[in-house]
């Protein structure tokens, strides 16, 4: 019984991360572009995409970071790990992911580049 609960619980915890890096996404957009309170640290150009354009990139974006928290040991059990390593794993996991998408991708504009910031930084709030 226990073994059943933690499999769901596993599964779980991969689709609340999902959620997460989605709502993180949509956050550091409305941030980006829509929030007045950030108008002077983002200067608006005379054009930038609607969220449903960027959102294509999540079909690549999802799935690449589950990856790599597999990759890092975050969805092993709690009690094989501290704290400390945990959030060293995610901070790394995380890190690479940004930096594979900087590097991989030519099709990054500076507006884009900086979407993709705010959700690193809004990820870790």
């Amino acid at each position: 019984m226990i073994k059943e609960n933690q499999k769901y619980l596993n599964r779980f915890h991969v689709v609340l991360d999902a959620l997460v890096i989605y709502c993180s996404f949509c956050l550091s957009y409305y941030i980006r572009y829509i929030c007045p309170l950030f108008k002077d640290i983002f200067p608006r150009f005379g054009y930038w995409r609607q969220l449903w354009q960027y959102q294509g990139i999540l079909l690549v974006l999802i799935p690449v970071y589950l990856i790599l928290y597999a990759k890092f040991n975050l969805y092993k059990p709690k009690r094989f790990q501290n704290r400390t390593s945990e959030y060293a794993n995610l901070i790394k996991a995380n890190s690479i992911g940004i930096y594979n998408l900087y590097e991989d991708s030519p099709c990054f504009t500076k507006s884009s580049v900086n979407v993709l910031c705010s959700f690193h930084a809004s990820y870790h709030c």
